[in-house]
């Protein structure tokens, strides 16, 4: 199973440099067009997806997250956004599923 990252443009840079699938979107349309297309891949296990881009999508989401064993779907702190969690992404990552960075 792969991981996959719909990602703003400032925070893709991290997960793409470790070799994460990593896809740029801007609007809610673009958005959706990824999360469907990796809900069905049956290679994708896990869906990232920054918090600004899972804020236009929420609803969609949580439809899939319901309805669906599979692909996980985590929402990870933007770069715009880290300072104000005061989280380390890399933490993040480690509590949430368990993979070192």
């Amino acid at each position: 199973m792969k991981i996959v990252y719909i990602s703003d443009k400032e925070s893709y840079l991290g997960f793409e440099i470790i070799g994460v699938e990593t896809v740029i979107v801007s609007d809610k349309d673009s958005a959706l067009k990824y999360l469907n297309k990796f809900k069905e891949s049956t290679k994708v296990g896990i869906i990232l997806i920054s918090d600004t881009i899972s804020g236009l999508i929420k609803e969609e989401i949580n439809d899939i997250l319901l309805s669906r064993e599979r692909p996980l779907i985590l929402e990870i702190p933007s770069i715009t956004n880290y300072q104000e969690k005061r989280k380390n992404i890399k933490d993040f990552l480690r509590e949430t599923i368990g993979i070192s960075v």
